[in-house]
């Protein structure tokens, strides 16, 4: 869709609230909001908007010293749709686990392949693998040993400088063996992995969620973000906006492509529908 014919279409009055993917959209591998983002997002709220970060990691770490730094008090969507959290109490609002059996023949399952993978839950990351630790060391990683398989909200395979060929295979493995969870490629700005979560747990399920508890409809949402994973938060969105460097399937789904991230594509984007 042509920007002018997207932008002409929105009336900043239709609009209540704006969901934004984390990883490459807000933020890059250095999980640094710049001053120009942070600014938008501001004046965004200071006009009555709401901004919740939707995303796939979990809220202790980059996202709560995000919302910490920006003040944010709408509610944050993580761990990809399996959790809700209060980022001013930091107390999970709602949850979505895996159930404990499945967790346990997901982790035997895994142990016999050669993906290193993590798992959390509401108290942080879980591995075994030194060699994950030391790839992610952002991630501050408890061990695995003796963890306790309840209440996991999401179970992360790393696929980075995997072939293609390797990781539909795995995924047409993990959709055989594990019908009843929602299997989907993760993205961010350093790494791309395998998402599974419960299949209540979704970025689709998470905005609808959301929108309840923020008392507006999903047709008065803008949802921005930038990778295939982020389909299902545009999808559910009443307006959509795709960052310049997103993958061609989300360009197409798009009312409105911004610039990418290193370019503050989030702030030019908000500051030009606060200007219509």
């Amino acid at each position: 869709m042509q920007l002018t014919i997207g932008m002409k279409k929105l009336s900043l009055k239709n609009y209540k609230a704006i969901f934004c993917d984390y990883d490459g959209t807000l933020v890059g591998s250095d999980f640094k909001i710049s001053e120009n983002v942070k600014n938008a997002i501001g004046d965004w709220r200071r006009a009555g908007g709401k901004f919740s970060i939707i995303s796939s990691k979990p809220f202790q770490g980059p996202i709560k010293s995000t919302c910490d730094i920006m003040g944010l008090e709408d509610p944050a969507v993580v761990t990809g749709g399996a959790a809700i959290v209060d980022p001013k109490t930091e107390k999970i609002i709602s949850a979505e686990h895996i159930g404990e059996d499945e967790v346990k023949k997901i982790s035997l399952f895994l142990d016999t392949l050669e993906f290193m993978y993590d798992m959390q839950d509401h108290e942080g990351q879980y591995t075994k693998f030194d060699q994950l630790k030391k790839l992610q060391p952002h991630k501050k990683y408890k061990n695995l040993t003796n963890f306790n398989f309840l209440n996991v909200l999401k179970i992360r395979i790393l696929t980075t400088n995997t072939s293609e060929n390797k990781i539909n295979e795995l995924i047409s493995n993990l959709e055989i063996r594990f019908k009843n969870l929602n299997i989907i490629r993760g993205y961010t700005t350093y790494s791309t992995g395998i998402d599974i979560t419960s299949q209540k747990a979704n970025k689709h399920l998470a905005v609808l969620k959301l929108c309840e508890l923020l008392k507006i409809e999903p047709y008065q949402v803008i949802g921005i973000g930038d990778g295939p994973n982020d389909y299902p938060l545009l999808m559910a969105s009443g307006y959509k906006v795709a960052m310049g460097d997103a993958p061609q399937e989300l360009k197409e789904i798009a009312d409105y492509v911004t610039s990418d991230y290193k370019n503050d594509g989030v702030a030019k984007f908000i500051n030009k529908i606060l200007n219509l």
